[in-house]
């Protein structure tokens, strides 16, 4: 058991407790502090769909979270950053899972095609069924 479970609130409930009355540049300069001392690629996702959840679909705080994912955190894993897309095109559009599911999936495929061809006889190190486990 992580200390998140013994508390009984996940770090996601924390935060979203923490910060549900803060505005987005006071939550996203301490929470940009926090991404880069955070070790689990579980929890850096979990602070970006807070960051995501503060945008309020205005430009300039998306411009922002985009600045500082593309800039200080583009070496994350390629699942992190496809779970960051899919959280801020989902925040924007407010549509049920099923929608979200295919399109994720028809994304992997369309990567897949991508990296098959830019490979071109070197064998790739994933399978394709590792990615919708």
């Amino acid at each position: 058991m992580t200390e998140f479970q013994i508390l009984g609130k996940t770090l996601l409930e924390q935060l979203f407790d923490k910060y549900r009355f803060t505005g987005f540049f006071q939550t996203f300069h301490e929470l940009k502090k926090r991404l880069q001392i955070e070790n689990s690629h579980q929890n850096r996702l979990m602070i970006l769909n807070v960051l995501v959840s503060k945008t309020l679909k205005r430009a300039e705080y998306i411009q922002a979270l985009l600045e500082l994912v593309s800039t200080k955190h583009a070496n994350e894993p390629i699942s992190v950053q496809a779970s960051f897309v899919r959280s801020l095109v989902r925040a924007r559009h407010r549509l049920p899972d099923e929608p979200w599911q295919i399109f994720y999936g028809m994304v992997w495929r369309i990567i897949f095609q991508s990296e098959e061809h830019a490979l071109r006889g070197r064998p790739s190190r994933y399978t394709h069924t590792q990615y919708f486990k």
